[in-house]
This record gives structure tokens, sequence and C-alpha cells, in this order.
């Protein structure tokens, strides 16, 4: 039989309570951070839902341009140091939660301008069963100015929708005007079969001290 010196077998009994310790604490890190996780993905997919507001009556237009002055009554506009609102861009679309968002508004914590605006409306959109897609655009050699968004209508055409200025565009007797027959009438230097459908709309303004 051997002895150990009697140094040796405290160092072993203090390393086995401490791997006993470490392992069941790291169990408990990734249980806890598992959850974390969960909650973290719950949150980044929560998505605020405004069936009350539509009806099964409304033609999908109709229900665009419902949503579209839902945001923008919503907005607030302006200069912020959200972290969410300002890094929204790198959100991508299926982690996208518009309830983030309206809470930031809701409470005056957060701002943001048309891109942001356009992404709540299209996920919004998305969300509510209409096909929606986010427009960029602006002047030939320039950065992209604003951002706007194209919503599909029962008859399979895509309709402008703006929730940041608050207007949707229509032919001249206020029906949904396709956004490819706009193109080509604007190519045309044709406005007569434009419409801005426009809502009033106020906003808070934040600006940073």
């Amino acid at each position: 039989m051997i002895t150990l010196p009697i140094n040796y077998l405290d160092l072993m009994q203090r390393l086995s309570s401490f791997f006993t310790i470490f392992t069941l604490t790291l169990l408990i890190c990734l249980s806890q951070c598992s959850q974390d996780d969960s909650n973290l993905k719950s949150q980044r997919t929560a998505v605020r839902k405004f069936d009350h507001l539509l009806s099964d009556k409304m033609t999908t237009f109709d229900k665009a341009v419902t949503l579209r002055r839902l945001v923008a009554d919503t907005l607030d506009t302006g200069f912020t140091s959200d972290s969410l609102c300002l890094n929204f861009h790198t959100i991508s679309f299926e982690d996208f939660a518009t309830d983030s968002f309206l809470k930031k508004f809701a409470d005056n914590s957060g701002a943001g301008y048309c891109g942001l605006a356009a992404s709540i409306l299209c996920k919004t959109l998305n969300d509510h069963g209409i096909n929606a897609y986010t427009y960029n655009f602006g002047f030939k050699g320039t950065r992209f100015t604003h951002v706007l968004v194209v919503a599909q209508t029962d008859d399979n055409e895509w309709t402008v929708h703006d929730p940041y200025f608050n207007y949707s565009i229509t032919d001249s007797l206020g029906e949904p005007l396709d956004f490819f027959l706009m193109m080509e009438n604007l190519a045309l230097k044709n406005h007569s079969n434009l419409l801005f459908s426009t809502d009033t709309v106020t906003r808070d303004v934040h600006v940073n001290d």
C-alpha cells in the first residue's frame, strides 16, 4: 500500500470539489443561457396583431392602408440614442420584432426615420398575410434617399404605401394603382392618373441634447 503525502491528498480533494462545483455551475449556466436565448428569441420575434382593426370585408389594399395609418400614427421621428432603433437594419427580417419598436415609441424611448417605418409596416403586413417588400430609391449618383413599401393586392397588383409621410398611391379614381404601371406613366411624364391618398399625422420628434 502506497501512502501519499497529506498535502497531496488535500490537493486531490480540493481539485475534486472544484470540478464538482465547476460542473454544477456550468450546467446551471447552460440551462440559464438556454432559457435566456429562448426568451430573447421570443422577444425578437414578438409581433403585435391588429386583427381587431381589420375585417374580412376589407380588400387587401384597404387593410394595407389601415396598417400604414397605424404605423404612421405610432411612429416617433427624430434623433435617438436607442441602440435598437439605430441598428434596426442589422436585424434579420425573420427576427425583426415590430412590437419592440412600437413599445419604444409608446414610452418615448426610441425614434426612427423612413427605413425603420417601412420595415415595421412591411413586417406588419407580412404578419397579417399580405405580401409586401420595402423599396429603397434615390437620385442617380447618390445614396438611397427614401424607403417605402410595395404591397400586393387581391388583384395581384403591387401598390405603394409610405408610412413615414403617411400616404398611399392610387389612380385618379382612388382605386389601387399598380406600382409598375405607375413607373411606366412616370417615365412618359404622365401624371394624370396619379393620386396621393394622404392622412394628417402628428408625431413626437426626439432630438438628443
